[in-house]
């Protein structure tokens, strides 16, 4: 039981669309936490942008970074990838720091897609890591997709 707790949470999110080629999302997020019984009350915060380029009719480039301070893990806030076609996930992301991410994808036939991704956390003010992040850091996607249509 971690007691009464009040969170709020506002996101804001705007896209462009600077040609046929090339769209630009910046977001801000910003939350805030408070727990009455260890009188806990903390903010975070999340300042992302991410351009997507058609480099050409087959092959599809996108990149983001997203810059997120929090007071810490309860009041962390949420990065979501939406580069590779039916997977999106979530990373949760506290204290301060930076998150990469590189896409390139590629269009092999009509429905048959083939993309990599490359993600990156930098958190400069961290001493400690766990181990287990050092072998097991899920910073490369490969992924073979196709659509039925």
């Amino acid at each position: 039981y971690i007691g009464r707790r009040l969170r709020n949470d506002l996101r804001f999110t705007l896209r462009w669309d600077l040609s046929g080629d090339i769209n630009v999302k910046t977001a801000l997020e910003y939350n805030s936490i408070r727990i009455r019984q260890d009188q806990l009350n903390e903010q975070g915060i999340l300042i992302s942008n991410s351009v997507s380029i058609n480099l050409t009719n087959y092959f599809k480039l996108a990149c983001s970074a997203g810059f997120f301070r929090t007071g810490s893990f309860y009041s962390s806030v949420y990065e979501y990838d939406e580069f590779i076609g039916g997977l999106v996930t979530g990373r949760v992301l506290y204290g301060e720091g930076l998150k990469l991410n590189i896409c390139l994808k590629y269009q092999l036939f009509y429905n048959l897609n083939f993309s990599v991704q490359y993600s990156e956390t930098f958190k400069p003010k961290e001493t400690i890591i766990n181990p287990l992040y050092s072998i097991v850091t899920n910073n490369f996607i490969f992924q073979l997709e196709t659509a039925i249509n």
